[in-house]
Formats: structure tokens, C-alpha cells, sequence
């Protein structure tokens, strides 16, 4: 899908990101996703995430895909963002099954 750049829809992700805070971010995501058929996450500003964090970003997109919309993260993750991506073994060389478009966040890091 084409992105295009005039309808994103940008959120701001800060602060923790943990299962604490799993429901109220899957609500944000899935509003801006059912308004907008492209959405970046910016996590410039979190604090801290825990597997429950990842685990949503790859259930959302793959949600965004089926539904022919764009979910993309904005910006860089901050290093120990990245750090805990890797202790969850998030990074890996192919993208999963669903990601027809090779448009995973993980592969490659």
C-alpha cells in the first residue's frame, strides 16, 4: 500500500509502555487504524516497555494489513528500547507469514 503522507495519522507514545498500560494503547491504536488508513507510532518519548508492548505492535500490524491500512514506527526507538526488542527476540532475518508487502518492523536489526 501507498502511503500518503497528507492523511497519517501521528501518535505519541511516552512514558511506560507495559501491560499495565496494554489495553488503553490497543484502544488509541485501533481508533487512529479504524480513522486513518495510515498511522505511525512515535516511541521517541517511552520510558520503558515489556513484551506485552511488542506483542501489540505485531498483532496491530498485522490487524493493519489485512485491513489494507499502514502502521509504520516513527523516528528511531530509543537503545534501551532496542535492547529489550532484542532480549525478546523480536529481531529476526524474514518477516512473519502475514506481511505480504515485507513491511515488518523487526527483520534486518
Amino acid at each position: 500500500m501507498k502511503a500518503d503522507p497528507e492523511s497519517k495519522t501521528v501518535i505519541n507514545l511516552g512514558g511506560v509502555l507495559t501491560i499495565v498500560r496494554a489495553a488503553a494503547l490497543k484502544q488509541i491504536i485501533s481508533e487512529a487504524l479504524n480513522k486513518s488508513k495510515y498511522v505511525v507510532l512515535e516511541c521517541g518519548e517511552s520510558t520503558d516497555m515489556d513484551i506485552s508492548f511488542l506483542q501489540l505492535v505485531c498483532s496491530t500490524h498485522r490487524t493493519a494489513l489485512q485491513s489494507d491500512s499502514l502502521l509504520k514506527l516513527g523516528g528511531t526507538l530509543e537503545e534501551h528500547l532496542l535492547k529489550k526488542a532484542l532480549e525478546a527476540g523480536y529481531f529476526r532475518q524474514a518477516t512473519c507469514r502475514s506481511d505480504k508487502n515485507h513491511e515488518c518492523f523487526w527483520p534486518g536489526r
